[in-house]
């Protein structure tokens, strides 16, 4: 039997589809999409986490709606600049962040890198167990159903009786 172990903390967590959608607001997805220069269809996908935004996208959105980037990105810090953000930026090591008109860079984070390989390979391997899960449950299915064609097949009709129960003359 599969479990699943779930703490409050990974409850909590948004993923970066929840966040775009909290940057959104009570802005409706076709003003939001054509802001950030996307389709509607491609903003709904990203916000229910079903693909991931390219930088570009999150660079327009960090920029036109004054988010940060660590948030955004990381769920890390507060949502918007302010002066509580420099603060959070000052305490950040050197490797961790540059900043460059105004937006920020991991600097050849080499465990970055790694972890960014690591998290597109576990991508991958979810969209391969869910499409697998998608593909038995739906054969399951299907069985039950032919399992219940031939428990009815099998179970003698009172109004029909067989061969066995028909008198011969």
């Amino acid at each position: 039997m599969f479990m699943l172990n779930l703490t409050l903390e990974t409850l909590t967590l948004m993923s970066i589809g929840d966040r775009i959608k909290k940057v959104r607001g009570k802005i409706s997805q076709k003003e939001f999409s054509s802001t950030i220069g996307v389709a509607q269809n491609t903003l709904g996908n990203y916000e229910r986490s079903e693909r991931t935004p390219n930088a570009d996208v999150i660079v327009t959105i960090a920029k036109e709606f004054n988010v940060s980037f660590d948030w955004l990105l990381l769920g890390e810090g507060p949502m918007f600049y302010d002066s509580r953000h420099e603060d959070y930026l000052k305490s950040k090591t050197s490797h961790q962040v540059v900043i460059e008109d105004g937006q920020t860079f991991f600097d050849g984070c080499i465990q970055c890198e790694q972890l960014e390989e690591e998290l597109k390979a576990e991508r991958a391997l979810i969209r391969t167990l869910y499409e697998e899960n998608r593909e038995l449950l739906k054969e399951n299915g299907n069985l039950r159903v032919e399992l219940e064609r031939m428990k009815a097949r099998a179970t003698p009709d009172e109004d029909k009786p067989n061969e066995a129960h028909r008198n011969v003359g």
